[in-house]
């Protein structure tokens, strides 16, 4: 079943929307339960209803014993309070004088001066009434088309009698979308700029007095309030303009609209739009950069970059500024929703892009800026060699530009589509600025990571940085190995702990490593005495050791590997599972500061100074 929602302000043709919308729905073999204003049966509004004590229930039953059957039909419970509906229309269901009693206690219509309730208690009243009716084992029809239910009569009502705050009107119509969100709830709003032409037409064609300058003020401020609360409103809405009468297009589009699923409605609020460069798009990257980083903690964050077509200056792209966080690698990226609730998260089964925060996506449409966040752990991006590449290669950069027109003319909807048409282009351009790039073949060799399976033993050469225990605790708990070999003697920046390997330990511990998963090597002073000294260990413990997990620091992961292999058996099997360390350092990131491109430039001649007299024992 699908709720729909027929809204706007007096004189728009709600009723007419409703009564077309539901024949046509009819015609085409749905079931449909619609509800007109004024209707007595609605289950979730209220139209010339009392409001009632128990005890003032109880007594109105005993006053009036040949009236009682009605009125008890006619009763809605909420708690200590009774409701009772004594109109249908235009027809009275009661006789005088208890129906002059029942009107000096209307529910609804309640100026200040006779206020029989507070807001707080309209408010709950609606809440138990809508949550019955979802609750209720009643008639579950295709569609339930209501005139004015949610917008209509409770603004009318919180305007006029409470002179209620946006606030407390968004609040509720939110609460009451949010009890029915199972129901796929759809607003559709029919509205005309000029309300004071609407009012004075609409009330000709009924018969009805000349709306009074007070009306029409107050009907001008309803349509400006309910724009108000639809752009924030929680669930999708559509806004048609009435205001040339076109009602049979109207009614095609509103019925298409109803009739989609939530897929093809996305495709067609979110278009692919694509706009000249704008060099906007990399302010709105800078002021979202702050944020995040406000947000998150510089501290946790290894890197931060605006990727994509509007990182690209000149570059025909969609208005959105596409950002690339890396965090830490032992950040907890379910701490992420708690500091970023105005993003919507999508959680990805993709172990090297898990998560996708989207912002500037409304329920009727794009907002005024849009952003993807691809939330990562540090590596080295595909997307970021793209870019540079289209930057440093402007012809390249024009082609790309008119394939995304030419696709975005044969997909203007189908976004998945769009995306995998340029799938081939994005690949090949990636390929190129990876194999061109001055500092790839330094990068490839320096920074060695492998796809992690199950081994025999985790090592871990020594060090002052948690992250390399922390990592071995990961894999650990992951069933990746039975046993870790910390390996290091004393370190002067431990001076609480007799070696690095006791402190690395007490670290895997913390992580939930029980103790006797762990071994400890507390002599070794460099690289080839972690290497020895661990193979020693295995060796006279009798540990299998065939397919080894390599636990070090990223920049380190040349050097450690090769030392590895240098030491142990011929056949070794090893797989490299680097850690971006406390000092931030790693694949993706090394060019970015001066200290890093010493240190690993230092690797490098490390190596060399290694393995100068060892070439022969490494073939």
């Amino acid at each position: 079943m699908r709720l729909i929602f027929i809204e706007g302000v007096s004189g728009v043709g709600k009723t007419t929307m409703t009564q077309k919308l539901c024949a046509l729905l009819r015609s085409r073999e749905y079931t449909v339960k619609a509800f007109e204003e004024f209707d007595y049966t609605n289950p979730i509004d209220f139209y010339c209803t009392a409001y009632l004590s128990q005890y003032e229930h109880s007594r109105f039953l005993g006053d009036f014993p040949m009236q009682s059957a009605v009125l008890k039909e006619n009763t809605l419970t909420v708690g200590a309070v009774r409701l009772v509906r004594y109109y249908n229309r235009e027809v009275s269901l009661f006789t005088e004088p208890l129906l002059g009693k029942l009107r000096r206690r209307e529910f609804c219509t309640n100026p200040p001066k006779q206020r029989l309730v507070t807001l707080a208690e309209y408010h709950h009243v609606y809440k138990k009434i809508w949550t019955d009716f979802v609750q209720s084992e009643g008639e579950r029809p295709d569609f339930m088309i209501f005139d004015g239910s949610l917008l209509h009569h409770p603004i009318n009502d919180m305007m006029r009698n409470y002179d209620a705050p946006m606030e407390a009107i968004l609040a509720h119509v939110n609460t009451m979308l949010e009890i029915v969100s199972d129901f796929d709830p759809l607003v559709v709003y029919l509205s005309d700029e000029n309300v004071e032409e609407r009012l004075v037409k609409a009330r000709n064609e009924r018969n009805q007095p000349p709306a009074s300058p007070k009306s029409i003020e107050f009907w001008q401020k309803r349509r400006v309030n309910d724009l108000a609360v639809l752009a924030q409103l929680n669930l999708p809405y559509d806004v048609h303009d009435i205001s040339r009468e076109n009602w049979d297009e109207l009614l095609t589009r509103v019925s298409v609209h109803v009739c989609e699923d939530g897929a093809a409605r996305r495709a067609r609020i979110y278009p692919i739009v694509l706009e000249a460069y704008n060099p906007e798009w990399v302010a709105w990257y800078g002021e979202e950069k702050e944020y995040l980083v406000q947000k998150i903690g510089g501290e946790n964050i290894t890197n931060i970059n605006h990727y994509g077509s509007t990182a690209v200056p000149g570059l025909t792209a969609k208005p959105t500024v596409d950002i690339l966080l890396e965090l830490n690698e032992g950040y907890d990226l379910k701490q992420l929703p708690g500091l970023l609730s105005d993003y919507v998260f999508q959680w990805r089964d993709m172990a090297d892009d898990p998560l996708v925060l989207y912002k500037g996506y409304a329920p009727a449409g794009f907002g005024e800026r849009i952003f993807h966040v691809h939330v990562r752990h540090t590596g080295d991006w595909d997307e970021l060699y793209f870019r540079d590449y289209l930057i440093t290669n402007p012809e390249v950069a024009s082609e790309y530009a008119a394939l995304k027109i030419q696709l975005a003319g044969t997909f203007p909807n189908d976004r998945d589509a769009y995306t995998d048409a340029k799938g081939a282009f994005i690949k090949e351009v990636t390929d190129k600025a990876r194999a061109t790039s001055p500092l790839a073949a330094l990068t490839q060799f320096i920074f060695v990571e492998n796809a992690i399976t199950p081994g025999d033993i985790i090592l871990v050469p020594g060090g002052s940085h948690p992250q390399l225990a922390q990592k071995a605790a990961e894999l650990y708990h992951q069933g990746v190995a039975p046993y870790i070999l910390f390996s290091g003697k004393e370190n002067p920046a431990l001076p609480e702990f007799p070696s690095e390997a006791t402190w690395l330990k007490s670290v895997a511990m913390e992580n939930g490593v029980p103790e006797e998963s762990i071994l400890c090597e507390e002599n070794a002073a460099h690289t080839f005495e972690n290497a020895q000294f661990s193979l020693d260990i295995i060796t006279q413990r009798g540990l299998p050791a065939k397919k080894i997990i390599l636990v070090c620091k990223a920049y380190h992961s040349r050097r450690a590997l090769l030392t590895y292999q240098y030491v142990f058996p011929r056949g070794t099997v090893f797989l490299t599972a680097p850690v971006t360390d406390k000092r931030g350092l790693n694949r993706g990131n090394w060019t970015s500061e001066p200290a890093y491109i010493s240190r690993v430039m230092d690797e490098v001649q490390k190596i060399g100074e290694y393995f100068a007299d060892k070439v022969e024992g490494l073939r």
